[in-house]
């Protein structure tokens, strides 16, 4: 016979923490490996190599905030932890592109490109905390109607029900 015994809910936390951190590695890589064919279009002088760009921007601030925010509506306890996770979704992209030497023509569009990023990433993390707590305000009302709705007063009850719920 097996006896169960309770999970400690600091170890849980470090586990799940553990397991965000490498969901937003492999995130960060492969969405740069499905993408990095567009890296050299971010730089043409006209509209397209701009629009490319900012969906970059985009792209790893989308990825940041659902990580983020499904991050946060847990009750885990690390409160800033998004910020790591926007870090270690641009870390592959910056890696491979250093190993990459030919991506870019110029370091300055290099740098234009990780500086557009990296803010995408932040705002993305910033956005995800903030719907996270909502989110998870929005539960913990939800849950509070469902428990006072389970307490029905003793003179709203039918004397006849003897079942016990």
């Amino acid at each position: 016979m097996k006896v169960q015994q309770p999970v400690d809910p600091q170890t849980q936390a470090i586990g799940r923490t553990f397991t965000y951190t490498t969901t937003s590695f492999l995130a960060g890589a492969m969405f740069y490996l499905l993408t990095n064919n567009l890296l050299p279009l971010t730089e043409l002088p006209n509209i397209t190599g701009t629009i490319i760009l900012i969906g970059f921007a985009f792209a790893y601030g989308g990825i940041t905030f659902i990580l983020s925010r499904r991050y946060i509506r847990k009750k885990f306890g690390f409160a800033k932890f998004p910020y790591t996770i926007a870090v270690l979704v641009l870390v592959p992209a910056f890696a491979l592109v250093q190993l990459k030497s030919d991506v870019f023509a110029s370091t300055a569009g290099e740098l234009f490109f990780f500086l557009l990023i990296a803010i995408g990433s932040g705002v993305g993390a910033w956005k995800g905390i903030q719907k996270g707590n909502e989110q998870k305000k929005e539960e913990a009302a939800h849950i509070a109607r469902v428990q006072k709705a389970k307490e029905v007063p003793g003179e709203l009850k039918n004397p006849d029900d003897v079942s016990v719920n």
